[in-house]
This record gives structure tokens, C-alpha cells and sequence, in this order.
């Protein structure tokens, strides 16, 4: 018999590399649930994902979810999110997004031993200055009149539903704490992608003050790896874990970097951040995440050389 898995988000970056590798297994009955026009889809090659099905459905939509209620999926992967900064600090949009988005999905699709999968985010540390970020350490996020703040205390706040709910409901869950995640199929907003297009076009390079900062860049196949193997796993659920590389890079060497391997004739311009749609927004200097549970629990690393993975990335869209 067929293992129903639910991808929510598949058109996304993380959500369609997930179907790519998942639909490579014919033991997988896999469904695809996107808001997008099955007709404007750019990251899901349908006519390539012969164990996949599409779904056009909103989460918000409980009368959309409801014609889907009667799948009964052994894993849900729910990967919706809003993205780019603009999306983000408008807090109407990003709570009914992640916390009304998120309750019906569970309220429809969970049941009795189902495992639930939620992509959060290394937001949820918020300005932390002891570095690396563990599971457990404190969540310092910026004051209640910042926008910018809000997906991260959203996101949180589903943490803490999924895990008190999974108790009444007796469902599995696993919490991802993504870090910076790239590569194919990734959208403009994102650092490495927006800045592999503007060197290919010879355009200004622009970074945020102060050029320093850094981050710990991983890429999804390492990701997509570990997540396929989820459906495998028996046990080792009902975690929070972070999942990322360690290792830091300044924004300014990555920019650089990606410079020298497109030949790019692109000048680089540091920028005071400033506001975005009439909203201070404040960025995060420094972000690392302690792996050590990931790596004792599932016996996982990320194994790609940041310069392998933006090589790769590159080549994706030259082609």
C-alpha cells in the first residue's frame, strides 16, 4: 500500500525540492497542495512528478481543505509561509498566515498518529547574543511596536500549539528550525538568488549595513535529504530541532564569492537598512545554530562546501 504524503507550500523552495526527491520513491503517493494556478506553476514540473497529484487550495479556505479532508495522510509537511521582508512586517497578513493557516491545517488533515512536520524558522531566536542558538535557549524578540518581529512570535506561538495539542490529539510532530537555507528554485528575495541575478545582469550589488554580519548558509539538498528521510523514520519525533550549517559566513565574503564565480562586473554598495513600507526594520547581526541534537538524534550534518552549493545554485539558473 501507497504512503500518503501531503506537501503544503509545494511550490515553494523548500516544498518543490521536497517533491522532487520524494516523488524519486514509488512506494509515495504524493499531493501537492499550492494557492497557485496549477497553469502558473514555475517550480513544479507536473509532466516530471509522475507519483505527485496537485491540489489548488488557500489554508485560509476551510471549505477549500474540507473537499481535501477525506485523504487520510500518514505525513504532512507543512511548508506554507509569506515570503520576503514587504509580505512579513504586514502583521494582519502574517497572523492569519502562519496561526489561522496552520489551525486549519490541523483541524482538517491531522489525525490519531499522523506526523506533522512545521517549518519554523531561526527568527525564533529573535537578537540572542550568546551564540550558537540551542533549542532551548531564550527567545529575546525586539519590542511589541516592530512589525518585524511578528513572524518570528508567530511562528513561536505554533511551536508551542503543535506541541500542547499533539498531547490531547495523540499526533507526532517535528519542528524544523530552519538557517538560511539556498539553492535552486529559490526566489529573488533571498540574498544568495537575488544576488547570483544581479551579477549575471553586471547590476549594483546591493548589501545591508554593515556588510559584516554573518550567516550560516546551508543548502536545501542537505535539507531536502534529511526531510526525505522522515518518512522513513519510525521514532525520533516529537522534537524541536535546528536545522542548518554552523559554520559562519559574512554577508560581504558570500557577495564577493558569488562575484568571482559568475565573472560578474557587478560594483558592491553597502546600504543603511532603513525603512521598508514606512517600517523600521531591524536586522540580526549574527545567527548560528548549535546542531549538536540534530546530529546525536538522526545522525545528521550538512555536507555541501558553500562554494560547491553556490556553484550549483549558478549553474541551476543559467539553465
Amino acid at each position: 500500500m501507497k504512503k500518503k504524503i501531503l506537501i503544503i507550500g509545494a511550490e515553494g523552495f523548500v516544498g518543490s525540492n521536497l517533491a522532487y526527491s520524494l516523488n524519486q520513491n514509488n512506494n509515495n503517493e504524493i499531493y501537492l497542495l499550492d494557492i497557485i494556478n496549477r497553469k502558473k506553476l514555475k517550480n513544479l514540473k507536473l509532466n516530471k512528478l509522475k507519483n505527485c497529484k496537485y491540489l489548488q487550495a488557500n489554508i485560509l479556505n476551510n471549505k477549500n481543505l474540507k473537499k481535501i479532508k477525506q485523504h487520510k495522510f500518514s505525513i504532512i509537511y507543512h511548508l506554507a509561509s509569506l515570503v520576503g521582508v514587504e509580505k512579513i512586517i504586514d502583521t494582519s497578513e502574517t497572523i492569519k498566515s502562519i496561526i489561522i493557516g496552520t489551525q486549519n491545517v490541523i483541524s482538517n488533515f491531522v489525525r490519531k498518529n499522523t506526523k506533522f512536520i512545521f517549518a519554523s524558522t531561526s527568527e525564533v531566536y529573535g537578537n540572542n547574543p550568546k551564540l550558537p542558538w540551542n533549542e532551548n535557549d531564550q527567545m529575546l524578540i525586539g519590542t511589541y511596536d516592530s512589525p518585524r518581529w511578528d513572524y518570528a512570535k508567530c511562528k513561536s506561538i505554533m511551536e508551542n500549539y503543535i506541541i500542547e495539542l499533539s498531547k490531547k490529539r495523540n499526533f507526532q510532530f517535528l519542528i524544523l528550525r530552519f538557517f538560511n537555507i539556498y539553492g535552486p528554485r529559490q526566489s529573488k528575495y533571498f540574498l544568495i538568488s537575488k544576488i547570483i541575478e544581479k551579477c549575471k545582469k553586471n547590476q549594483i550589488c546591493k548589501i545591508y549595513f554593515p556588510g559584516n554580519q554573518t550567516r550560516c548558509f546551508t543548502f536545501v539538498d542537505d535539507v531536502i535529504n534529511f526531510m526525505t528521510s522522515l518518512s522513513l523514520i519510525k521514532t525520533k519525533f516529537n522534537q524541536v530541532i535546528n536545522i542548518g550549517s554552523n559554520k559562519k559566513s559574512k554577508v560581504i565574503q558570500i557577495v564577493k564569492l558569488i562575484k568571482k564565480l559568475t565573472k560578474s562586473k557587478s560594483k558592491i554598495k553597502i546600504v543603511k537598512l532603513g525603512k521598508i513600507n514606512n517600517t523600521t526594520f531591524k536586522d540580526v547581526i549574527n545567527r548560528q545554530p548549535d546542531i549538536s541534537k540534530i546530529k546525536k538524534l538522526y545522525k545528521w550534518k550538512p555536507t555541501t562546501k558553500i562554494e560547491d552549493g553556490i556553484k550549483k545554485t549558478i549553474s541551476f539558473f543559467n539553465n
